[in-house]
């Protein structure tokens, strides 16, 4: 099912969809009471759940206008418990995980622990919790209670360049934990890191050495755009485009003081198409959702496995635009150099130094936007 899930509080036309719900065979058989709900006796608690107090802590997801699930959390004195329950036909299609992912945020504020208690037999909701970040806190011989602690270590994402910045924001605001944004070299501290003691630090786009201290003391994940270990190295958009590459793989790695060598987390396919800038921005976008899997499922690295290929780092004297070769070359020539705070494909003529972004390619011609500079010459 690929239809988009939406997650909302409840409203009162929602009542006999959740009573529905409530009193499905499959549902009511892992309750302690397995009795049916009368349609009165639902009124009656449907009405204590629509409080303000009650309905800020009440979500339903919706696939299209079927109401699919919902997830309910009920404040106990110093902790939630948590029920949620979900229609047969859209299980397996990720309700339940869109439930907990788009309400824990707003539960989180009110820093209390959450548990919940799941019959042993309900292998599909052990299974869910456990993946979802809680831990069996006690068990008799029917039920496992779960909890979710009320602190779960931050991450830090360190990076010199936010592709996008908007989509960062969106990512912190609903992440289920704390995430803290280090974008120079001299906040990489050990004792600061210390302080925040993170469960992760995720370094999209950083170029400085990592201290060997760090990346020994935290789990530390590097993001290297090639299909690792093919391009291992330096510059690799620009490697890969030069090459006539038109996708690659985000691999996700732990360092371990070796250039890109280290053990592989996950690694997710990216387009190449469009100029430098946008292909960074959609890069950016995939590693926030690739940090989001490793946080929730905490895979274990695998060794990198199949032929080493090394590219070496370009200099700036490489983005010159070469002399020989197809229209199409030198439109990715130029587009691969055109992002913020790269050197642009250039050009020298006398005086003047001639730089090139913005291309287009048509049929028989490319188009570019130039911008003119004078040199500055070095006096002796």
């Amino acid at each position: 099912m690929n239809q988009k899930i939406t997650v909302r509080n409840i409203h009162r036309g929602d009542a006999l969809h959740i009573l529905a719900i409530r009193n499905a065979t499959d549902v009511r058989q892992n309750f302690r009471n397995k009795d049916g709900v009368s349609v009165v006796e639902h009124e009656q608690w449907f009405t204590q759940q629509l409080k303000p107090e009650n309905r800020k802590r009440f979500f339903v997801a919706m696939i299209g206008r079927d109401l699919a699930g919902y997830l309910r959390y009920d404040l106990k004195n110093d902790h939630f418990d948590i029920s949620i329950a979900v229609m047969n036909t859209f299980r397996k299609s990720g309700v339940g995980k869109a439930l907990l992912k788009l309400s824990l945020p707003k539960i989180r504020q009110e820093h209390k622990p959450i548990k919940a208690e799941v019959r042993k037999t309900n292998f599909a909701s052990l299974l869910f919790f456990e993946k979802n970040g809680f831990v069996r806190s006690s068990e008799d011989e029917e039920y496992v209670s779960f909890v979710l602690p009320s602190f779960q270590k931050p991450i830090v994402i360190a990076t010199r360049h936010l592709w996008d910045s908007k989509r960062l924001q969106e990512f912190k605001k609903h992440a289920c934990r704390k995430v803290i944004l280090l974008e120079k070299k001299r906040d990489l501290d050990m004792r600061r890191l210390r302080q925040i003691d993170p469960a992760y630090i995720f370094f999209p786009h950083w170029s400085w050495i990592i201290p060997e201290g760090i990346w020994k003391k935290f789990r530390c994940v590097v993001f290297h755009m090639t299909d690792l270990p093919y391009g291992r190295g330096g510059s690799p958009l620009q490697n890969l485009i030069v090459r006539g590459i038109s996708k690659t793989m985000i691999s996700a790695l732990a360092v371990d003081g070796t250039i890109d060598g280290g053990p592989v987390y996950l690694k997710r396919e990216l387009s190449l198409s469009g100029n430098a800038q946008q292909i960074y921005r959609r890069a950016f976008r995939t590693i926030l959702l690739m940090i989001e899997e490793i946080v929730e499922r905490n895979p274990v690295p695998r060794k990198q496995e199949g032929t080493v290929i090394s590219f070496r780092r370009r200099t700036p004297d490489q983005s010159r635009i070469p002399t020989e070769g197809s229209l199409t070359q030198l439109y990715d020539f130029i587009r691969m150099l055109d992002a913020n705070g790269y050197p642009k494909a250039f050009l020298d003529h006398g005086d003047f130094l001639l730089s090139f972004s913005k291309t287009k390619i048509h049929a028989n011609e490319i188009s570019a936007y130039v911008t003119i500079q004078k040199k500055i010459h070095e006096k002796n």
